[in-house]
């Protein structure tokens, strides 16, 4: 009779090559060259991941013009009582690129005061200085606060009134007026604007308005392959 403890070791031999077998598979010669290739794959696609991101980043910045840029306006007021107005001047330079086309805006904050209702219509008027201060363009625009009659004043006083009393608010308006449109500039000296001037005036009253604060903003308009 066959010994009944070979056949479990035989068995327990052959359980064991069975349970061992995915392991033997997993650590094969053939299966490590799978690792080694699919590590090397990965890596070689990370890199040129890496590379075509870089290389996209340095061509968008080399060839894409920039969306645009604002400045804030310093303001003060002309020193004439006979035609009171508020101007200031502002750098530009070396933001405006060339042969790009431009929509210019200036953007005012205005409080709504009785005085600024009372001047009504009011004028801006904008210059675009060359470096040796020779004006290269010039553009006029009329502009105005809201007009809202006295219920719905007071009205919009009441519903805003707790957030003027917490301070996230204040009694004021903006207004963004376009100057120039696909304003474009040559390439070379003097052809691009170093500086930006303008003056607020106008209206009815003394026609000085009163501002919390101005902004020139400078929009990039794309076309064709840009």
């Amino acid at each position: 009779m066959d010994d009944p403890s070979v056949e479990i070791g035989a068995a327990y031999e052959n359980l064991k090559d069975a349970a061992l077998t995915p392991l033997h598979m997993l650590t094969s010669r053939p299966a490590k060259r799978t690792y080694l290739t699919t590590l090397l794959l990965a890596l070689t696609s990370l890199a040129l991941l890496l590379v075509a991101i870089l290389a996209y980043i340095t061509f968008y910045y080399l060839t894409i013009p920039s969306l645009g840029f604002s400045r804030p306006i310093p303001l003060q007021f002309s020193p004439s009582s006979l035609t009171p107005t508020t101007y200031g001047t502002v750098a530009l330079a070396p933001d405006v690129s060339p042969s790009q086309p431009y929509d210019v805006s200036i953007r005012l904050r205005l409080p709504r005061t009785p005085a600024n209702i009372a001047v009504g219509n009011f004028m801006l008027d904008v210059h675009l200085l060359l470096p040796d201060g020779r004006v290269l363009a010039r553009s006029s625009r009329m502009a105005s606060l809201t007009y809202r009659s006295a219920p719905a004043e007071l009205l919009g006083k009441i519903a805003r009134l707790p957030a003027y009393a917490l301070g996230w608010r204040a009694e004021a308006d903006t207004l963004d007026v376009r100057v120039f449109e696909e304003a474009q500039f040559a390439k070379g000296w003097p052809s691009k604007p170093e500086t930006l001037r303008v003056e607020v005036s106008g209206g009815k009253g003394d026609g000085r308005v009163q501002v919390y604060g101005a902004e020139v903003r400078f929009r990039s308009r794309f076309n064709g392959v840009r």
